[in-house]
């Protein structure tokens, strides 16, 4: 799975994309993970990722990631 490449990460969370003109804000971790899907990774390396960085059970993290992947797929911003 991959970011597209015509969406801008700013380091404050602004996202914006360029195909759609829809603009986003997000958190400092909705950063971090757009950033990280911008290296083509799949959805467990995101979830390995993400368990290796912070103090979560797996079963909140995994409803977590399904909601985020779900609103980028929403508006058409991964592959």
């Amino acid at each position: 799975m991959k970011l597209k490449p015509n969406i801008s990460i700013s380091s404050n969370g602004f996202v914006f994309n360029a195909n759609t003109g829809d603009t986003f804000k997000v958190n400092p971790i909705g950063v971090e993970i757009l950033e990280y899907l911008k290296n083509d990774h799949s959805e467990e390396e995101l979830k390995n990722f993400l368990l290796e960085r912070y103090d979560v059970d797996e079963i909140t993290l995994d409803q977590h990631i399904t909601d985020f992947l779900s609103m980028l797929r929403m508006y058409q911003m991964i592959d």
